[in-house]
């Protein structure tokens, strides 16, 4: 299990919190709002686009994330 998965609780559907008080985050390499931000809310990890924060945000279950996670850090997503 990834470190920054393990500890955070589970919740139901009905009982995610609303997107504008979320805790959404982007990479301390940031240097502009042109990153990408995560959010975690139980089963669910939401992204969204820095720069335009009120647009929607995609959202994944905890499991289709560790392994898009995974995969990042096999350099699965190479085009050659």
């Amino acid at each position: 299990m990834l470190p920054f998965l393990g500890s955070l609780p589970k919740k139901k559907a009905e009982e995610m919190v609303p997107r504008n008080t979320m805790m959404w985050r982007k990479s301390s390499f940031c240097s502009d709002n042109a990153c990408v931000e995560v959010a975690f809310d139980g089963d669910v990890v939401a992204l969204r686009d820095g720069k335009n924060p009120n647009l929607a945000e995609l959202r994944f279950t905890r499991t289709e994330w560790v392994e898009f996670v995974r995969g990042v850090e096999k350099d699965e997503f190479r085009p050659f």
